[in-house]
């Protein structure tokens, strides 16, 4: 038995050794993102994740540490002893590559993999640029897999001791069962590891370093639709109710306690309560990746890559401190046609909450006799938003291979996601000249997505690399001019005048503090708290709206209440936000990994759902406010009870 511990022992140890590999590398790489740690809980975090670590390969490899050791006469056969080597090996190589691949993913959302692993499908294409992109890094990994594959032989052919069924070997591999089922649940006693146990600190950069995307991603798959207990049910829903209380909307059902509809205005004399509002047209425009922290007229830096949206912005109501609900596209999508901000223990649209009854922008907009159109630069499939679009009421939807190339890009080069920003545009345009009004129309764009491909030499203002800043930036140029055209040629179009264009981005760049790239050059920077969550918003309306700055804190999933608020729509809706027209103080929640955050107007907290990280909101009721708010939220979505079936 013992000859056979010595065997198990080496690829174990082989293993570990290659995840604190990745997190030495991690941290190395983006020592930005670990810079509030101070040199004792640097190392807290290390040593944390060498248990997170270890409790990772204890789980995945007991069974093979098992079938090594149960003493059975098929256990001294060398091919199944070599069959059980065999799948040990695929089975590091599959963690080597997810670890890979986390550490990539978190180059650009400052986090490890949590659900989404489980929904690679949605980002087949991406992944496989990423990896042309680290070419390197792939050659190296490759040239390990052959080193590993020959420790492996050797192993095989080392010798095989015999392993009868006697007591002694009974007792031994009762004990190594027991010492794996330790191992699993990382603690002799209590509740198991959990994620939060990683967080050594109250930082969450404690936590994100002491992780690694396997144990993260499997243990996040394992929360969806969970119960969660902060507090009682009755209060809880109290508690969410007051948050989303404001003058302009009553809640009707006590059955559906979310559920809520514009009130009546008791003051009003007029007894014709079919009187409407202007049916105005709305256009959203969601703009890939584009940063408040890039755009000059939203943090008066001097990038010079935005100057048809900056003109934009001085006729429109700017919001300032607006917020992404998520770090990825689908959050963003999930927070404006569902009003939801899909946090850790959530599902997404197209992956689980339209099994729900939830409330849906473009039926809303279909009930109250609107046209809906919905498209994308991407492919119709991309993140299954041809479905979603669908699900969530719009008439007709296009994708990149139903939309024409205008060929105004001289790079000779293609986007490697869909079609250039300008040729959706374009054909948008020209969708929405077909309509016939009220309608309400969504576009999603895509040229300013890693991997940056330049459009042309005329729009690289800055030396162009596709993986980094200036690449970013140069296609952030492009982008906005083909904002500028799309506008220009919207004021050409007979309903223009009776039209509102709501403009805002998915999600942030996500490269995180990028001082140390811009060293050297005359660009500023000055990054405020969450700047990874900040994105521009504004709605512009010359006409209707009068331009003016509005301070109030607002995120994506106001978009639902909102229009609902100022168009007059009727009928009963549920979400958990609030208009942005209303006189009653805004507020934030969004989803940052395994960590929830919430936003006011005194501050913003972020916590794990068990420990507070950080918080910088005086009023205790805030943590109330947030953790009610997921219980409710999540309570009712699970019950079914979000809107009325």
């Amino acid at each position: 038995m013992i000859s056979r511990l010595s065997r198990i022992a080496s690829p174990f140890l082989i293993t570990l050794v290659i995840f604190s590999f990745f997190r030495l590398y991690l941290f190395l790489v983006y020592q930005n993102d670990f810079s509030n740690l101070s040199s004792s809980e640097i190392l807290i975090s290390f040593l944390t994740g060498i248990r997170v670590d270890a409790i990772t390969l204890f789980a995945f490899f007991s069974i093979f540490i098992l079938a090594i050791t149960f003493p059975l006469r098929i256990n001294q056969n060398r091919f199944f002893h070599g069959s059980l080597l065999f799948l040990w090996y695929l089975m590091i190589l599959i963690m080597i590559s997810t670890l890979f691949g986390d550490f990539i993913y978190f180059n650009h959302v400052h986090r490890h993999l949590a659900g989404e692993l489980f929904q690679l499908g949605n980002d087949a294409g991406l992944l496989g640029e990423v990896l042309k992109n680290y070419w390197v890094h792939v050659l190296f990994i490759l040239a390990f897999f052959v080193v590993l594959a020959k420790v492996f032989i050797r192993i095989h052919k080392s010798p095989l001791n015999e392993l009868p069924f006697n007591f002694q070997n009974v007792v031994l591999f009762t004990i190594i069962f027991l010492c794996l089922v330790v191992g699993i649940r990382g603690k002799i006693q209590g509740k198991p590891f959990g994620i939060v146990d990683a967080y050594s600190t109250n930082k969450a950069s404690s936590g994100n370093l002491a992780l690694n995307g396997i144990y993260s991603a499997f243990r996040n798959s394992s929360n969806k639709n969970k119960a969660y207990h902060y507090t009682s049910d009755s209060r809880a829903l109290a508690l969410t109710q007051q948050l989303l209380e404001d003058e302009s909307f009553e809640f009707t059902d006590p059955n559906f306690p979310l559920l809520r509809k514009l009130k009546v205005d008791p003051l009003s004399t007029d007894t014709n309560t079919d009187i409407e509002k202007p049916q105005y047209n709305i256009v959203i425009l969601l703009l890939e990746s584009w940063s408040s922290i890039f755009v000059d007229s939203f943090t008066h830096n001097n990038f010079g890559v935005t100057p048809n949206f900056d003109e934009i912005v001085k006729e429109s109501v700017q919001y300032t401190n607006f917020f992404a609900n998520g770090q990825r596209s689908i959050d963003g999508v999930t927070a404006l046609f569902a009003g939801i901000p899909r946090v850790e223990g959530m599902s997404l649209l197209g992956s689980g909450l339209e099994m729900s009854n939830i409330s849906l922008l473009g039926n809303i907009a279909k009930n109250n006799n609107y046209q809906t159109l919905a498209m994308q630069s991407s492919k119709r499939s991309s993140f299954r938003l041809d479905s979603i679009a669908k699900l969530a009421g719009f008439d007709d939807y296009y994708g990149s291979e139903d939309i024409p190339q205008l060929g105004i890009e001289t790079s000779g080069k293609q986007p490697y996601f869909g079609t250039w920003d300008n040729n959706t545009l374009d054909f948008f345009h020209h969708k929405m000249d077909q309509l016939t009004p009220p309608f309400m129309a969504f576009a999603f764009t895509s040229t300013t997505h890693v991997p940056y491909i330049s459009p042309g030499k005329e729009w690289e203002k800055y030396p162009h690399d596709e993986n980094n800043i200036f690449g970013y930036l140069n296609t952030l140029k492009y982008a906005d001019e083909s904002l500028g055209r799309f506008m220009a040629k919207a004021k050409q179009s007979d309903w223009f005048a009776n039209t509102i264009f709501i403009i805002m981005a998915d999600h942030t760049l996500g490269f995180g503090d990028n001082r140390k790239d811009f060293e050297g050059t005359d660009l500023k920077t000055e990054y405020r708290p969450l700047e990874n969550m900040r994105i521009p918003m504004a709605i512009y309306a010359p006409g209707i709206l009068p331009a003016r700055v509005d301070d109030r804190i607002a995120s994506q999933a106001d978009l639902m209440p909102s229009l609902i608020d100022l168009l007059g729509w009727k009928g009963e809706f549920s979400s958990m936000s609030k208009s942005v027209f209303s006189d009653s103080p805004g507020f934030v929640i969004f989803g940052n990994g395994p960590v929830i955050g919430f936003v006011n107007d005194q501050g913003y907290l972020l916590h794990s759902l068990q420990t507070e990280l950080e918080n910088t909101i005086e009023d205790p009721q805030a943590t109330d406010s947030l953790l009610s708010s997921y219980q409710s939220i999540t309570r009712l979505l699970r019950e079914n009870n979000f809107v009325s079936h």
